[in-house]
């Protein structure tokens, strides 16, 4: 049996600018990182010979962590349609925040991609998909 749910790992296109992202936009702090990691046992962990990565984690308030990974080698690809929900993996990464449309508006000034405006329900409660500057799909 498992214990917990250790992180949740994303590819970005530049560990710099999501690192910025993720801490001065969504409020997460830098864990560790960024860390270069290159050859060896990586190799084995991610199948690629030669991988060359950048590594980082943040950790949210309920200590809930975020990997970054730039990969350098090989060169990260992007998805053939970036909109696409209906593929195999994961799909997205869920925040909960205390106002939907503030930081929705907060993602989107900062670079993110519109995709579905926020909903309103019945019950008072507000949800939006969005992606980040690195076309990662986002949950608020």
């Amino acid at each position: 049996m498992i214990k917990r749910i250790t992180h949740h790992g994303m590819v970005v296109t530049d560990i710099d600018e999501a690192i910025a992202f993720y801490t001065g936009v969504v409020g997460m702090k830098v864990h560790w990182g960024p860390r270069d990691s290159q050859g060896g046992p990586n190799e084995g962990v991610v199948g690629y010979k030669d991988v060359h990565m950048k590594i980082a984690h943040l950790i949210a308030p309920d200590d809930a962590e975020l990997e970054l990974i730039q990969y350098i080698n090989p060169a990260p690809k992007e998805r053939p349609d970036q909109r696409e929900r209906a593929l195999i993996g994961a799909t997205h990464l869920a925040f909960e925040v205390e106002n939907v449309s503030e930081v929705y508006d907060k993602f989107i000034e900062a670079g993110g991609t519109k995709l579905m405006p926020v909903s309103h329900f019945p019950d008072g409660s507000q949800e939006a998909y969005l992606q980040d500057p690195f076309g990662n799909w986002i949950e608020l």
